[in-house]
């Protein structure tokens, strides 16, 4: 499984044949060495990097450069040993695959104190990225 992270992500897994059809993910080519096609499966979020910046903007971290919400996004989740309940879906236009429901929305909550900011960043990171096992490129990979 490979997973692309910038505004959106695109989910990756390879299949064994052009002819694998799950209804709601995209098959695609995952790659071709001159002689053989190696098909996926793809899965897409709209909005990861995207997710980030809203949460930034809800609990007010929305003024910090790049480099000091990149500090905050690997410090504060750390400052909690669970989200609470506090769940987060990159919905910000609707749902991606395999759902595919452009009526569903994140909604903002009122996050002013530190454990509440830390529980926010925790929910929004593990709704992002919540495989066990996957290889991550593009410009949120490390977050």
């Amino acid at each position: 499984m490979k997973a692309t992270y910038g505004t959106g992500s695109s989910v990756m897994a390879p299949v064994n044949s052009a002819q694998c059809d799950i209804a709601t993910l995209a098959t695609t080519i995952a790659w071709h060495d001159g002689e053989n096609i190696i098909y996926g499966l793809e899965g897409n979020i709209p909005h990861t990097g995207d997710a980030v910046a809203w949460m930034a903007d809800s609990t007010g971290l929305s003024e910090l450069t790049d480099a000091e919400l990149a500090l905050e996004l690997n410090t504060l989740p750390a400052s909690v040993d669970s989200t609470m309940g506090v769940y987060f879906v990159p919905a910000l236009t609707g749902l991606g695959a395999p759902w595919w429901d452009d009526e569903q929305r994140s909604r903002r909550g009122v996050w002013l104190k530190p454990w509440r900011k830390a529980r926010a960043f925790d929910s929004c990171r593990t709704g992002i990225n919540h495989l066990s096992n996957c290889r991550c490129s593009g410009g949120n990979a490390t977050a």
